[in-house]
């Protein structure tokens, strides 16, 4: 590859990672904007006057499938292999959490 096609390469590589950058930003932006609504949900259910029990199980599931969305897209921005591999990892644990809350709103 010649040089200046070499350069070109590399500036076209690093736009698009600017780009994906950015996208990873706003996506995390909206995933802690969803959280945000799922946390306020969920202090509702608990606050409501009878409780209910199934509404609370729903809504701490959006709390998790939100929390879940934070760490992905937290996961997805990270440009450092150390840094994305402990991302994943709480993403693993974050998939768990909605696999229990899924549990308790099913039973």
């Amino acid at each position: 590859m010649e040089p200046a096609s070499a350069a070109r390469t590399f500036a076209m590589a690093a736009a698009g990672g600017a780009e994906e950058l950015a996208e990873g930003r706003t996506r995390l932006r909206a995933a802690e904007a969803e959280l945000a609504a799922a946390r306020t949900l969920a202090r509702s259910a608990e606050a409501a006057d009878p409780v209910d029990a199934p509404r609370v199980a729903e809504s701490k599931l959006g709390v998790a499938k939100a929390e879940l969305g934070v760490a992905e897209a937290k996961w997805e921005a990270a440009t450092d292999d150390d840094k994305r591999d402990r991302l994943g990892r709480l993403v693993d644990t974050a998939q768990k959490s909605v696999e229990s809350a899924q549990n308790t709103v099913n039973s």
